[in-house]
């Protein structure tokens, strides 16, 4: 994304960088020309990336063998769910 030199320096001046932009473009909401995310908005990006850290640390800490057995019941139980009719 290719920013001028104004607006680089009034996100200077307001204390906005450029991860704020990029996480306000990929989950706010589009109102004509303008990407908006307020703070409901936030609030409910933050409660879904809390819920996937979650998740990611539940699967960093399991163990080698614990993680193989995981993805052998996601195969079993996705080749189990397709056979039964």
């Amino acid at each position: 994304m290719h920013i001028t030199q104004h607006a680089r320096a009034r996100m200077t001046q307001r204390g906005i960088t450029l991860e704020m932009i990029d996480l306000v473009l990929e989950y706010g909401e589009v109102n004509q020309d303008k990407t908006y995310l307020d703070r409901k908005g936030a609030e409910q990006v933050v409660r879904e990336l809390e819920a996937k850290l979650k998740v990611a640390k539940q699967i960093f800490g399991k163990s080698a063998r614990a993680k193989q057995d995981l993805v052998k019941k996601d195969v079993y139980f996705g080749y189990n769910s397709t056979a039964r009719h």
